[in-house]
């Protein structure tokens, strides 16, 4: 089922419907696979951050988190999450606390580099706040209405994204180690690789033979434990969308 099936046919409940987003069934990132190989027991340092300008609502909603086994951190304002010190964890958010929805909430979180699963909710919502969520790539969206009731499938959800951000993000930083271990000359050659030039015009470029480029290349395969030169400007370019 892909997960524009789950968002058409939801999931229903005695209470209201489930717009289900995240198809923690289906999940696949660079080849690791989410729910038959990632466990949804969540670390100490996970947290649910719950953000919501209505007192009352939010003491409620994060009694019910509490409930489930998992640390809560409150905020009655974006700004107020937003001078915290972020971990591991997931966003909890009214998408109706800012003026320009939740679009203004993720492309806020996208300045600050936050980076951890968004999950939105309101009440009694409608098909387009459920669309809107969805093309603002949050990572669920959960009506009010039966929060306490699809709680735990979202949270489980949540902490397989995390699980994957956290694998991704060792990833990256193993690449960056490994940008950094090449020479001067060696991230000038694969710069310039990316860029689509070959080894005559890398050559010309910088005053050096094309069989000079070919060394500083083959050196600079190793260290990146690159496979070819494709894999290692994928390498390259995945660290530049990640920053």
């Amino acid at each position: 089922m892909s997960v524009s099936d789950n968002f058409v046919s939801g999931s229903t409940s005695k209470t209201g419907e489930y717009f289900h987003i995240f198809d923690i069934d289906h999940l696949k990132i660079d080849g690791i696979q989410t729910k038959s190989e990632i466990s949804f027991e969540h670390s100490d340092r996970f947290k649910v951050y719950l953000i919501d300008s209505d007192i009352g609502q939010r003491a409620r909603l994060a009694r019910i988190i509490f409930s489930s086994g998992y640390h809560v951190e409150i905020f009655s304002s974006l700004d107020e999450f937003l001078e915290y010190s972020i971990g591991e964890g997931a966003v909890f958010i009214n998408d109706s606390i800012h003026h320009k929805g939740i679009y203004g909430v993720m492309d806020l979180f996208s300045k600050a580099r936050v980076k951890i699963p968004v999950v939105a909710y309101r009440e009694n919502p409608s098909i387009k706040h459920v669309i809107s969520a969805l093309r603002a790539r949050v990572a669920n969206f959960l009506p009010i209405e039966i929060f306490e009731a699809g709680l735990q499938e979202v949270l489980e959800a949540a902490v397989v994204e995390s699980n994957l951000h956290q694998e991704r993000r060792s990833q990256l930083e193993e690449i960056r180690e490994r940008l950094l271990g090449l020479t001067r000359r060696e991230r000038q050659v694969i710069d310039m690789i990316s860029d689509g030039l070959s080894n005559k015009e890398i050559g010309r470029e910088l005053g050096i033979s094309p069989r000079t480029v070919e060394i500083h290349r083959m050196k600079m395969l190793a260290k990146m434990a690159a496979r070819s030169s494709c894999e290692a400007i994928k390498m390259l370019c995945s660290l530049n969308t990640y920053q």
